[in-house]
Parts: C-alpha cells; sequence; structure tokens
C-alpha cells in the first residue's frame, strides 16, 4: 500500500507540459519532414529564421536579410500563411541546435504569456549558431504607458492600413482583427527597454543593444562563446528620441507610414509600422 502511494505521488509531481497550438502542417503536408529537407533551397545560404512570418511578403523580412547571402526561412502557427514550417514558438523542436545565423522577430513575442517568454528566448538561443543574432522588435509599453496615462486609452494616436491605432491596441491587441477572429493578434505580455534586455541576458544572449524608437522596442543581441574577446553581459540602452521620450505623449495623433508589409484592407495583419535601421553592429559580422 505504502509503495503503491508513494508511486502515485512520484506520477503527481511529474512537470505538466506547455500546451502548445498547432493549426495545420507545412508546406509539404508533412510537418515532420527532415530539417535538412525544409532548407535544401538555401543551397549554402546564411539561414534567417523569420518567426511570426505571416502571409508571405519580402518587404516583411527586415532589410538587413535583404541580401543574396540570405535565404528566409518562414515559420509561423497559422498554417493558412503556407510557411515553410508550421510551429509555435515554446517549441522548436524540429530545429536542430545550432542550425540558423540569425532570428528575425517582428511583433510576435508579446503574443506569448509571460511565463513562457523564457522557454521561446532559449529556444531562439538554442536554434542560433555561435556568432549568430537575434533581430527583435515589439511595442515599448513604457511610451505606450504615457498615452494610458493621460487617459488616452482609446483616443487614436496614429494611422494604419487597417485603420486608427489606440493604445489599447498596442496593450492587449488589435481589436479589429481578434473582431474578425484572428485571436493570434492577442498580446499576452509588455516589455520595457530594461526588462527585454534583461530577458535577452538570461536567455544566454550577450552584447545585446536595445534601442527605443517611437512606440516600439528593437534589440539586437548575439550568442558569442564564454571566451570571446568581443563578449559584454552588459545591456545598452540606445534612446532615438530622448526628449519626446522624457516628456508627455502629444495630444494630437501622430501620422504613421503604412507597413510596407500590408497587402490590402480588410486582411488581418501584423502591427504596423516601417523597421528603422539600427546602424550599430558593436563591430561584430
Amino acid at each position: 500500500m505504502a509503495a503503491a502511494r508513494k508511486k502515485s505521488g512520484a506520477t503527481a509531481k511529474k512537470k505538466a507540459s506547455i500546451p502548445r497550438v498547432i493549426t495545420g502542417k507545412s508546406k509539404s503536408d508533412n510537418p515532420n519532414r527532415p530539417f535538412a529537407d525544409i532548407i535544401k533551397p538555401a543551397a549554402g545560404k546564411k539561414l534567417v529564421l523569420h518567426v511570426g512570418c505571416s502571409t508571405y511578403n519580402p518587404m516583411k523580412l527586415h532589410e538587413s536579410f535583404r541580401t543574396p547571402e540570405w535565404h528566409e526561412l518562414r515559420l509561423d502557427i497559422d498554417a493558412s500563411v503556407n510557411p515553410d514550417i508550421v510551429a509555435d514558438m515554446t517549441d522548436l523542436s524540429m530545429i536542430p541546435d545550432h542550425s540558423v545565423d540569425a532570428i528575425w522577430s517582428s511583433h510576435n513575442v508579446e503574443h506569448l504569456y509571460p511565463h513562457v517568454v523564457p522557454v521561446a528566448l532559449a529556444e531562439f538561443f538554442r536554434i542560433i549558431k555561435p556568432m549568430g543574432h537575434f533581430l527583435v522588435t515589439l511595442p515599448d509599453i513604457e511610451t505606450v504607458a504615457g498615452y494610458v496615462a493621460r487617459g488616452m486609452l482609446e483616443d487614436p494616436i496614429y494611422d494604419s492600413p487597417a485603420g486608427p491605432i489606440c493604445a489599447i491596441d498596442i496593450l492587449y491587441g488589435h481589436r479589429a482583427s481578434m473582431q474578425r477572429g484572428n485571436l493570434f493578434m492577442a498580446h499576452k505580455t509588455a516589455f520595457t527597454a530594461k526588462t527585454l534586455g534583461l530577458h535577452l541576458r538570461d536567455a544566454g544572449f550577450c552584447n545585446i543593444l536595445v534601442t527605443r524608437t517611437g512606440y516600439d522596442l528593437w534589440a539586437k543581441a548575439f550568442k558569442l562563446p564564454i571566451d570571446h574577446p568581443q563578449r559584454a553581459e552588459k545591456v545598452t540602452v540606445n534612446n532615438n528620441d530622448e526628449q519626446r521620450l522624457n516628456t508627455l505623449p502629444p495630444v494630437t495623433p501622430l501620422a504613421r507610414t503604412p507597413h510596407p508589409g500590408f497587402i490590402r484592407q480588410g486582411l488581418p495583419t501584423d502591427e504596423l509600422n516601417i523597421p528603422p535601421k539600427i546602424q550599430q553592429t558593436l563591430g561584430l559580422k
């Protein structure tokens, strides 16, 4: 009897798995095809994994990867956008360790629950090759909070092809897209420049540069060997718009140029902003 109780207790303590949401299959209708087959079209080029790629449009890829030396590997949780790999960011087990030269993520990490953000970042770190890097952009909640503190929760702060965008859309996700049934647009967490940098460092990244620009945070983080002479654990925060960031947001809405990846009115889209150029590379290729 005691042995039975002990066995039952051990079973109860088994670590709970993180729930995954996979909506379909890969391009070949075989979600389990070998990674080597998936990357054959790269033909030896450097690989950039485009996480949360959405509908195909080459302009959605950051300009630093739009050169002949790079091959885009598209990954999304939504099979309807026909990615190379259908997967949840928290489980990239179909991709071997040290397999991609870079990861590009535009406005997806905020769609994760806070407790699984470290899981996703650990997966990113695992699959990046040594000397590779992670480039990410997502909302700057510190800037958005300025609008909320001023009582402008549902006042338009900029225009997009999908219509006016309010602070509540940046906080919780684009309401119109969710109303149409695209619940992938829901936001479940948020970051300041400080917390984004710390999360990246905790995941193992180094030489981290976080840039605040407009409503967004940008970060470039590297995966360098422990003994690399240029390795630095420091997180550097760059305020591109110091004067504006240190004042209350303006009362009048700010005009915004549409995201180049927007295809046509009425389609669910990702967050709509033009990527700024990140000039600083910390001297690393």
